[in-house]
């Protein structure tokens, strides 16, 4: 009886480690870096401190003193959520973009 339950516990131990792995393995191929530059689309100029986010996620970032940013995406198929208070908050699907410039309005 005791050798039937040790090897119900490792059957499912080892699925649980298998489970994880491909879990991991999974974030890691769909993980992708986009970056770009925003900027006030009236006057070109670039803004800083816009929270650039993944949608749906808590993965974000904030623009440099540029205007640029770098995100590591955790999902193959992301929307990206631009905002900065007094403009008006931006989706833009990544589509497997790398580079995305985004005028704020």
């Amino acid at each position: 009886m005791k050798l039937n339950l040790y090897k119900v516990a490792l059957k499912q131990a080892a699925l649980l480690a298998i489970f994880l792995l491909a879990a991991t393995w999974t974030q890691t191929l769909f993980a992708q870096t986009v970056s770009g530059k925003v900027t006030d689309e009236a006057t070109g100029e670039a803004l800083i401190g816009v929270t650039v986010a993944e949608d749906g996620t808590l993965n974000g970032t904030v623009t440099d003193v540029d205007g640029n940013y770098r995100i590591r995406l955790t999902n193959a198929v992301s929307t990206l959520k631009f905002s900065l208070i007094g403009y008006t908050t931006t989706l833009i699907p990544v589509e497997n973009r790398t580079s995305i410039d985004v005028p704020m309005q």
